[in-house]
């Protein structure tokens, strides 16, 4: 009995040494997922402009394929840091086994990739310095700039926001039985954090709907481009009806245990791991202030309008 009581305190005393190894793997997940932004504006400024560099034609295929081979690389990457913490954290031997085959695969991947950037860099800096000097940037008839460098900065905004569900998931996944005080608070994060992604995911592809499509003025691709993004706009609205809900629910998990949650105790029944608990706390609180800060943005703006409409 003594032994198992032991090697329970072990196990305890071990824990945050685990947590701050999870925790680590997470923060560079985050750190990939921003460094991401900077290859999917290489493939969108790419993609747009693909037909007006008559200077040299080769600069936006530079950019397409720059930013395409660099969201593999980053990509395969993030393959690598969620195999260290879904599998290398559970201790296993056959896991572990699995878990370095693929990190070896991968790792073989992105060194043949290494090998063709690296030229790709060079011939890339051939063709952008090598007409820097006789280049013309005002003579152009392609439409306004500002229009398309909005979508463009949208895209970038979304990317950023996706850093949020992403954290919810991976924290909610690497703590989920660790909360006994309310299980489902994991489960909150999980569910929280897949629809966000996906609500993230499906309003970049409307983003880019605007971006590829309809901002090239054909009829064929504006009716293409308006049936996906009616349809997303339909998924988006029936998804807000569930987070809604699921928030709600949320709010109820997390505030109804906050007088009795115990964030240290480890053998306490209303013990709850203190990252999980005070990162869904806060992301409810944030949830809260942000809409108040829209509403008042948005009635500024309405009294703003308003007060034009009285003046003329």
């Amino acid at each position: 009995m003594s032994g198992t009581l032991v090697e329970e305190r072990k196990t305890i005393s071990f824990v945050p040494d685990i947590v701050t190894g999870i925790l680590g793997s997470v923060y560079c997940l985050v750190v990939l997922f921003i460094l991401l932004i900077i290859p999917i504006l290489q493939v969108a400024f790419g993609a747009e402009y693909r037909n007006q560099c008559p200077i040299n034609s080769n600069i936006p295929v530079y950019l397409i394929v720059s930013g395409a081979c660099g969201m593999a690389t980053i990509l395969l990457t993030i393959i690598i840091a969620i195999a260290f913490i879904c599998l290398f954290k559970k201790d296993s031997k056959g896991t572990s086994f699995i878990t370095g085959c693929i990190i070896g695969i991968v790792f073989l991947i992105l060194f043949l990739m290494s090998l063709f950037l690296s030229p790709w860099f060079i011939v890339g800096n051939v063709w952008i310095f090598g007409v820097y000097s006789t280049v013309d940037l005002d003579n152009t008839s392609s439409r306004p700039l500002a229009a398309i460098l909005g979508s463009v900065y949208c895209l970038v905004i979304l990317c950023i926001l996706l850093v949020i569900p992403i954290l919810q998931l991976a924290i909610g996944a690497s703590f989920q039985n660790q909360c006994p005080v309310s299980p489902n608070i994991p489960t909150y994060l999980i569910v929280s954090g897949a629809c966000g992604i996906a609500t993230i995911v499906l309003t970049i592809i409307i983003t880019l709907a605007f971006i590829l499509c309809i901002k090239r003025g054909t009829a064929g691709a504006s009716i293409v481009s308006g049936c996906i993004i009616g349809l997303v706009c339909l998924i988006l609205f029936l998804m807000s009806f569930f987070l809604f809900a699921w928030f709600i629910v949320g709010n109820v998990w997390v505030f109804s245990v906050h007088s009795k949650v115990d964030l240290d105790n480890l053998l306490s029944p209303n013990y709850c791991q203190r990252t999980l608990y005070q990162f869904a706390f806060t992301i409810i609180i944030m949830t809260y202030v942000m809409s108040v800060i829209s509403c008042c943005c948005s009635c500024f703006r309405s009294c703003c309008e308003v007060g034009k409409a009285l003046k003329t």
